[in-house]
């Protein structure tokens, strides 16, 4: 089986401690392991508007996640090997909770406002994309499936039931490699050029021939960020997440399978389809999503009505701390989302 992106990591982590790897060059800004020029190009991957990326750079100094030393590899002072994909995912997967809600109500809503205010057609709207998206990501998940059941997986060690049967099995499979390679050799041509991807992204978008469809990254915020005393504020004002009190990793695992039936259907598509982008499971991402809201809000919740300074952006371009959150909650804090009537 091909290995999945933790036990690689775990791998990699392992060998930089067994071989005590001096410390890695700084990750700043600048460089393309950062999560913000990482998350600009999986915002292109996904076609979502460029005027997203600023606000997940936003939330990203909220969580203190613009930090070079959080993300460069000291075995002194940073000995763990930082998720870059992984976190880059995390800060777009949170941004869009915070703009448009993923709660199964506010992000159509929204997009109900933007179709009816779209006059030149330039609005974002979560339900074109959405559909956009959908029925690229149907595609690109049939075609790796074909790639997967063309591969020809072939044992390294044979099969057989009686010990007293291995030396005849072994004579009979070098016998039959052996015929294959004589046949290959006298009937073989030419090895074709294979056509490999010109990039490692997942889909194509743009106008030209075989593309998955129209790129939206020219779309503006219209009806989701709205300025309000000069400061571009959310129209969203309620977040929602599940609880952020962490558990003991040697005695607890992922909760995901149980609350993913929970869970808003949009939030866990777009769970899925970023999965799909990096070739991880959906509940490896989660989890890094929470940490993200962990090191945002807090393991303790939010109060109805706290103000939490996440940060916005006035027409001059500073940052200002003014975006007010409203989160409702239970008794034990922990907020919760709207029953749906």
């Amino acid at each position: 089986n091909i290995p999945s992106h933790r036990s690689i990591h775990k791998k990699a982590q392992g060998l930089v401690m067994f071989l005590q790897l001096p410390a890695f060059p700084p990750i700043n800004p600048q460089t393309l392991l950062h999560p913000a020029q990482l998350s600009l190009r999986y915002l292109t991957d996904a076609n979502l508007p460029d005027e997203l990326h600023r606000w997940v750079c936003n939330l990203m100094d909220r969580a203190d996640m613009a930090n070079q030393k959080r993300h460069t590899l000291d075995l002194a002072s940073h000995p763990a090997l930082p998720l870059y994909d992984l976190q880059a995912a995390a800060l777009i997967v949170v941004t869009m909770k915070v703009l448009f809600g993923l709660d199964d109500h506010t992000e159509w809503n929204l997009s109900n406002e933007a179709g009816s205010h779209d006059d030149l057609g330039d609005l974002f709207s979560f339900r074109r994309w959405y559909r956009l998206v959908q029925a690229a990501l149907i595609q690109a998940q049939q075609r790796r499936n074909q790639d997967i059941a063309r591969k020809q997986w072939k044992g390294k060690k044979p099969f057989f039931i009686d010990k007293r049967d291995k030396h005849f099995v072994m004579k009979r499979r070098r016998i039959s490699d052996n015929v294959q390679m004589c046949l290959k050799k006298l009937t073989s041509r030419p090895a074709p050029v294979q056509v490999v991807a010109p990039s490692s992204f997942q889909f194509c978008w743009g106008g030209e021939d075989g593309s998955d469809g129209p790129s939206l990254q020219h779309m503006k915020l219209g009806k989701v960020v709205s300025l309000n005393h000069g400061v571009s504020t959310p129209s969203n004002f309620k977040y929602w997440h599940p609880p952020l009190r962490t558990c003991k990793p040697w005695s607890c695992t992922s909760h995901y399978s149980n609350m993913e039936p929970t869970l808003p259907r949009s939030f866990v598509w777009l769970l899925q389809l970023f999965s799909f982008m990096l070739d991880v499971e959906p509940w490896y991402l989660f989890e890094e999503v929470l940490e993200v809201e962990r090191r945002v809000f807090g393991i303790k919740t939010p109060q109805s009505g706290q103000q939490i300074p996440i940060g916005g952006q006035n027409e001059t371009g500073s940052n200002t701390k003014k975006w007010k959150r409203n989160c409702e909650t239970k008794q034990s804090g922990d907020p919760v989302r709207k029953p749906k009537s």
